[in-house]
């Protein structure tokens, strides 16, 4: 747990030294998790071209398998209305399972948020349903599975 701590701690500064462009905590469903599986993770945006951005998320869930996993997706960013927006894209998920070794996902991530204009948050709701390739069967986390998650983060530009 020390060095989960440690980790976080480290992204967290990266991020802040690479000036992100949002940073804050996912909560919910994390990799992925199945319904039996809640947990949070830090979450790192960074756009790369129009409104389209990278999404890195760093986290954990305590259950009886204690899962560790980074979350990587590419959104598309499309307007709703006003300060809403909602987007969809591809992620991949890396993840260890205690006592039963590492797993590799693939799927989509997409959802809705807010970000108004006067105050520097963005809040949203998306769901990531994946399916992982390489867990052991004995793990809570292996095959298909979703994580469904509220996300609140500071906007830095």
């Amino acid at each position: 747990m020390k060095k989960l701590l440690l980790v976080l701690v480290a992204v967290l500064g990266l991020s802040f030294a690479a000036n992100a462009q949002n940073i804050g905590g996912r909560f919910g469903g994390v990799g992925s998790a199945h319904a039996a599986g809640y947990g949070a993770e830090l979450s790192y945006q960074h756009y790369v071209a129009n409104a389209n951005r990278l999404e890195f998320d760093l986290g954990f869930s305590h259950n009886t398998d204690n899962y560790i996993n980074l979350a990587i997706a590419y959104h598309w960013v499309f307007p709703i209305a006003g300060d809403f927006h909602w987007f969809i894209g591809p992620a991949v998920n890396v993840g260890h399972c205690r006592n039963h070794g590492i797993g590799l996902a693939a799927g989509v991530q997409g959802g809705a948020e807010w970000c108004p204009k006067n105050v520097p948050i963005q809040l949203s709701l998306d769901g990531r349903p994946l399916y992982d390739f390489l867990m052991d069967p004995a793990c809570a986390y292996n095959g298909f599975g979703y994580g469904v998650a509220f996300s609140v983060r500071y906007r830095i530009h």
